[in-house]
């Protein structure tokens, strides 16, 4: 009689506490994301999205809880000791080799002796970085430079992919190729938390959701519960008066931690800032 073997979760955070200095920014979080599965991780400006993904990723240290990658204790390795487990990141503001050109970008990923079929994946789902292989990364639109930055997760075929802000600043054209992208990674069975302003998108597609408010875990579950406004209203904390659309950017339905920016200059065809 043959034995089930338990597959160990991608992701299992338990009771993390992280921030900066003395400043708490992530409080008592656990969170799990299980084998291929993807999960959206939701909540307003400065609920701690982007400090938890660092924890997660290795460059912030969690001064309390503990953190596996596939059954594995990872909470004291290193980030480069993560990568090579599996796990990537895609964070906000492009992760790329600027000075460097696309094709150098994606072979710096490309596992060893593996150049070329990096570059041939990287093709297969943005085409568009094969007519500027030989260009400056720093030289792209804006909507190019993330296209390059996550071909370069893709060429690596990580086992953990955490995306943060993927869409952050895009037209709508590279927006949408940019999920579908994110569909065409889960298919490979890859595991995704995904941070991102266009709630209802990530929520579609997401298995499992969590809302993160002050620093704290306010909700664990279905994704499609969010999708109703009433219920994600309340779990982002908002007054009884406003009104809310999950479809919305987070960033027009919240004030906890308003952020104030320069105005920006008109982008490149294809992006939406510079």
């Amino acid at each position: 009689m043959s034995t089930a073997v338990a597959v160990e979760p991608a992701l299992d955070l338990r009771n993390v506490y992280s921030g900066y200095g003395t400043s708490v920014i992530v409080r008592d979080v656990s969170l799990t994301v299980p084998a291929g599965k993807v999960a959206a991780l939701i909540g307003p400006n400065g609920a701690g999205k982007t400090t938890l993904l660092k924890t997660i990723a290795g460059t912030i240290r969690p001064s309390r809880g503990s953190i596996y990658m596939d059954g594995r204790d990872v909470t004291r390795l290193a980030p480069a000791r993560r990568h090579l487990m599996g796990a990537c990141t895609i964070p906000e503001g492009r992760g790329i080799f600027r000075s460097l050109t696309v094709r150098e970008n994606l072979q710096i990923q490309a596992r060893k002796g593996e150049d070329k079929r990096a570059t041939e994946l990287a093709v297969s789902v943005f085409p568009a970085l094969g007519e500027r292989l030989s260009f400056t990364a720093g030289t792209l639109s804006g909507g190019e430079q993330q296209m390059l930055a996550m071909a370069q997760a893709y060429v690596r075929q990580p086992k953990l992919v955490l995306v943060d802000e993927a869409s952050l600043g895009l037209a709508p054209l590279i927006v949408d190729l940019i999920f579908e992208f994110l569909q065409k990674v889960t298919q490979q069975g890859t595991s995704l938390l995904i941070v991102d302003q266009f709630v209802n998108r990530v929520l579609e597609m997401a298995d499992t959701a969590f809302v993160l408010r002050r620093g704290e875990i306010a909700y664990a579950g279905s994704p499609r519960q969010l999708l109703t406004g009433g219920v994600f209203k309340e779990y982002l904390g908002l007054p009884a008066g406003v009104a809310v659309d999950p479809a919305a950017p987070p960033a027009t339905q919240a004030t906890e931690a308003p952020t104030s920016r320069a105005p920006r200059r008109p982008g490149r065809a294809g992006d939406s800032r510079p």
